[in-house]
């Protein structure tokens, strides 16, 4: 049996036929496309009982950028964080330089 599970159906019209899936044992938020390519968030646990995550690399495939998978991407990660009562270390570029400053609603999640 797998721990992976979807954690969002992504709700866009440029892309409406993909979820995002927490691959638990890849420490990973996913997305897998129809043609093979992979889109995905990175992160470690860090603690004892990982109640923390340091989100480290956000990779999307150059056949998918520009279309807002990034942003689904992290918005499921700090989702997934917050309803966990988990705390976030943004250290990839893309979640502290773009994603937060314009996500003001998960400012609780970071650590």
């Amino acid at each position: 049996q797998s721990s992976d599970m979807i954690i969002r159906r992504a709700m866009s019209t440029i892309a409406p036929h993909f979820s995002v899936v927490h691959e638990i044992s890849r420490t990973r938020f996913a997305i897998h496309f129809d043609n093979g390519d992979t889109a995905e968030l990175l992160y470690s646990p860090i603690g004892g009982n990982s109640d923390r995550l340091d989100c480290y690399h956000t990779y999307v495939p150059s056949s998918q950028r520009g279309k807002g998978i990034a942003k689904i991407l992290a918005e499921a990660a700090f989702s997934w964080a917050r309803d966990n009562n988990k705390k976030i270390i943004p250290s990839c570029s893309y979640l502290s330089d773009t994603f937060l400053p314009s996500s003001p609603e998960f400012k609780s999640v970071i650590e």
